[in-house]
């Protein structure tokens, strides 16, 4: 294998007269983050935006417009004194910055705590007596007397480095309950009920009669501690010295809790809502597995339960009022097919758009009810093909979405769905450590296991996987192929060369173009899967997704668009004034005449617009057919040809056949022949004896096919 090193022109401006243009949806239920109402008021946190209605939620808008660029995500709002506050999310993938932004109830200005350097997500605020009290992942729990001085840290928080899920400040005591969390290896670290009585210097663990220390929720209530878990509900009379497992809620997870009338309500996963009182429990028959709420808030008299995009209330339990909210929903994956458009969303179940009718439709409500985010799609004729990455999960669908059946996989501790395809009628679901297969659509599964233990533990631990010509690549710690029908693996890249591709964030085959982004950041690719020509750096961050059309290769990196040819020499920014969400986590497909930019919202660009002539559906129907045999004879040093079959309905020339070098470079010191057989079929014939020996290409256009053929010349 030789690796070239490449010098290329990167041209750095952006193209003009590009204009993006929004589709009118997808709208959905968003997952409300936090909720809370003040006087006739209502504030809706979604993972992205703050709510706000004045007309008992009739009416919606945002109210963090001026700041939205801002933020990657919110988790939650709070209301001290007269003053809002909402705590963001940092994310290492972009350049925002978690924060807690504030403003006055009665102003338009957002302020926010943090200078640029405090790099952390951030989780409550809360003030008692003279302090305020913070929780973030990075800095854990701080404390300080005003918002904008340096703030005071509690080291134990720190070197937790879990966040806890609820703080309860009681006669100048703090008590803290603690999630676990799973470290790199899969080891659960931290978790339990915590307790300071020096503003958090020093903590006393209490998880005596706690056989499970990972705390969703904690509350106080008349002298007894309650604190929910992921598996069972517990109760302390004596402030967390001793616990007390309350038995109905055995192996339950506990997803919230709160006081109302004197009861304790409880939101047990996947089950129902529960009343607990004088150790009695109940079931409230408003809800059921198909309409459990996410969470539970207590506001004057009234009890309010949080859903996707809806909230309902009452005073009494018995009857009930609701509000409704829609909003932009996530869009994480789209297909195409016979002009319509499959897309999932976010907690948003599934979505069809119809291209001419242009109108949004789901093609399954039930979804919706049990949270169901799909992250990305596959569709072969009338089959959807749907992976769930942390539900360790796949949806199936033999109809287009008419109906649904939903596939769990087993894995083990710190294991998930990664990647999954759909190759003839072989589904290859893969995960952390492992690869699975159905050559039934689902019905049956094995795992993946080659003869060779050292190539099938290479192929187990590429986690991502695409599939190309019948044969399936998966990628991660370098590349490595794997064939259904053999059930053999093999390295693709030479090994002497493994550091050099080791660590591979992207991949990407073509029948004539191979292309490998890695870790650091180096563009590498390959027209015969021998040579590989390194391409110079020029990407502060890493490529994501590179699509074609024709010879027109648009690369989308987390920095931007960018375009190029067949040569990869020459690269043009096109522009990307999108929201963050789409820039940073969004993805783009070539659909049609368009260029698709999907994430918080769907937008569109004409290709025409980035400079790509696009041939129209119904000449690409008409204009379909092009096939080569093999060139011969090989190798020479003289006369080639190579036997063409072409579209009648299309002009074919000389001037249609271009050749190559290895380093993708244009010969023009060849002159080609075609001599016909028949009106359709001929011999494509040129001498080589000019060229100098090595690896050449033969790029055929004609219409909207193109073909390349590899010839040696000695």
């Amino acid at each position: 294998m030789k690796i070239i090193f490449l010098l290329i022109t990167i041209i750095c401006f952006t193209l003009s007269s590009q204009e993006w243009s929004k589709l009118n949806g997808p709208f959905g239920k968003s997952s409300t983050q936090d909720f809370l109402k003040i006087n006739d008021s209502l504030f809706i946190v979604t993972f992205n935006d703050l709510l706000l209605s004045t007309d008992e939620g009739d009416n919606w808008k945002s109210i963090i417009e001026p700041i939205k660029n801002e933020i990657s995500g919110i988790n939650s709002v709070y209301l001290i004194s007269d003053t809002i506050f909402i705590c963001t999310q940092n994310n290492l993938l972009d350049d925002s910055k978690g924060n807690i932004y504030y403003k006055s109830l009665n102003s338009q200005v957002w302020e926010k705590i943090f200078n640029e350097e405090k790099r952390a997500s951030y989780f409550s605020i809360q003030k008692f007596n003279n302090n305020y009290y913070i929780i973030s992942n990075k800095y854990g729990l701080q404390y300080n007397e005003n918002l904008n001085s340096e703030w005071n840290s509690t080291n134990n928080f720190t070197i937790y480095h879990i966040v806890p899920s609820e703080i309860i400040i009681i006669n100048e005591t703090i008590y803290a309950g603690y999630n676990q969390s799973r470290d790199n290896f899969g080891t659960l670290t931290g978790g339990g009920f915590l307790v300071s009585t020096d503003y958090g210097d020093t903590w006393t663990e209490k998880n005596e009669g706690l056989t499970n220390i990972s705390i969703n929720n904690l509350i106080y209530y008349e002298g007894v501690f309650y604190c929910g878990t992921e598996n069972g509900l517990f109760k302390s009379i004596n402030y967390g010295d001793t616990w007390t497992e309350i038995s109905y809620y055995k192996n339950k997870k506990i997803n919230s809790i709160e006081i109302f009338n004197n009861k304790i309500l409880v939101i047990s996963d996947n089950e129902s809502v529960y009343s607990y009182e004088n150790d009695k429990v109940v079931r409230i028959e408003k809800f059921n597995k198909n309409n459990i709420p996410q969470k539970i808030y207590i506001v004057n008299d009234k009890i309010y339960f949080i859903s996707y995009g809806e909230i309902l209330y009452s005073s009494d339990l018995e009857i009930y009022d609701k509000y409704d909210y829609i909003s932009d929903a996530i869009t994480l994956d789209l297909e195409e097919k016979d002009s319509t458009l499959y897309l999932t969303t976010s907690e948003n179940s599934i979505f069809k758009y119809s291209l001419k009718n242009q109108n949004f439709n789901r093609l399954n409500d039930s979804l919706f009810y049990n949270s169901i985010n799909p992250s990305q799609f596959f569709i072969k004729d009338s089959i959807i093909i749907a992976d769930f990455d942390f539900k360790n999960s796949i949806l199936i669908s033999k109809n287009l979405g008419d109906n649904w059946e939903i596939i769990n996989f087993n894995l083990d501790v710190g294991n998930r769905i990664t990647d999954c395809i759909l190759t003839g009628n072989n589904l290859i679901v893969s995960t952390r450590n492992s690869k699975f297969i159905s050559r039934d659509l689902g019905q049956n599964w094995n795992k993946i296991e080659t003869d060779n233990k050292i190539e099938s533990s290479y192929l187990n631990g590429n986690f991502r996987i695409i599939e190309h010509n019948g044969l399936v690549y998966c990628y991660g710690n370098g590349v490595m192929t794997y064939d259904i029908e053999s059930n053999k693996a093999s390295f693709y890249i030479d090994t002497l060369d493994w550091k050099f591709f080791s660590t591979v964030s992207f991949f990407k085959k073509y029948d004539d173009i191979s292309i490998i982004f890695n870790k650091d950041n180096e563009l590498i690719i390959s027209y015969d899967d021998e040579n590989w020509n390194k391409i110079e750096k020029i990407f502060e961050k890493s490529i994501v997704n590179v699509l074609r059309y024709k010879n027109h290769f648009i690369l989308k990196s987390k920095d931007g668009l960018y375009l190029t040819d067949y040569n990869f020499r020459d690269f043009k920014g096109i522009n990307y004034d999108l929201p963050e969400f789409n820039r940073i986590y969004g993805d783009i497909k070539i659909i049609y005449d368009k260029l698709y930019s999907y994430n918080l919202g769907i937008y569109t660009i004409p290709l025409e617009d980035l400079g790509i002539e696009y041939t129209s559906v119904e000449d690409t129907e008409r204009r379909s057919y092009l096939y080569t045999h093999p060139p011969f004879p090989q190798p020479t040093r003289g006369e080639i040809k190579i036997k063409t079959f072409w579209d009648s309905g299309v002009s074919f020339s000389p001037d249609d056949v271009n050749l190559y070098d290895i380093n993708g470079s244009l010969i023009d010191i060849v002159d080609f022949k075609i001599i016909n057989d028949t009106y359709n079929t001929g011999h494509i014939i040129f001498d080589t004896s000019s060229l100098n020996p090595g690896v050449y290409f033969v790029k055929i256009n004609h219409g909207t096919e193109m073909k390349v053929c590899k010839i040696l010349v000695n």
